[in-house]
């Protein structure tokens, strides 16, 4: 990767941020995933996505699958930065590990910065 100066507006666009705080917007949870970076989004980037999240299968429990009406979002995007802030904090030990394992799956060839207080929550990324 060759770096140069980049201006802000350039910059976003490389970077997601992922926080404690789960927000999502009201629609489908179809909605949720492709908010925002394309219309031109196909199906299985959406499964890709959901399975890497751990969350497909749950998705596909529910009667309406990717139907499903939901609040809030979660956004489909391909960073080259990640911004991990207290992801693990608000959840159970169950929980942690599914998202433990998902976040090894998408920090792979990312920069991530992580903020957490637990110090296994580092120790679990720094393998990595």
């Amino acid at each position: 990767m060759v770096l140069r100066p980049l201006k802000g507006v350039s910059l976003r666009k490389y970077i997601t941020l992922v926080n404690q705080q789960l927000t999502l917007f009201s629609g489908t949870i179809r909605d949720n995933i492709t908010y925002g970076p394309s219309d031109n989004i196909t199906e299985s980037e959406i499964f890709k996505v959901a399975k890497a999240a751990n969350i497909h299968d749950f998705i596909m429990s529910q009667n309406d699958g990717y139907e499903t009406w939901c609040g809030n979002r979660a956004i489909l995007r391909n960073p080259t930065v990640l911004l991990l802030d207290e992801v693990t904090s608000a959840l159970d030990s169950c929980t942690e590990k599914l998202v433990q394992i998902a976040l090894d799956r998408v920090m792979m060839g990312r920069i991530s910065i992580v903020v957490a207080h637990r110090l296994y929550t580092i120790q679990n990324l720094m393998r990595l």
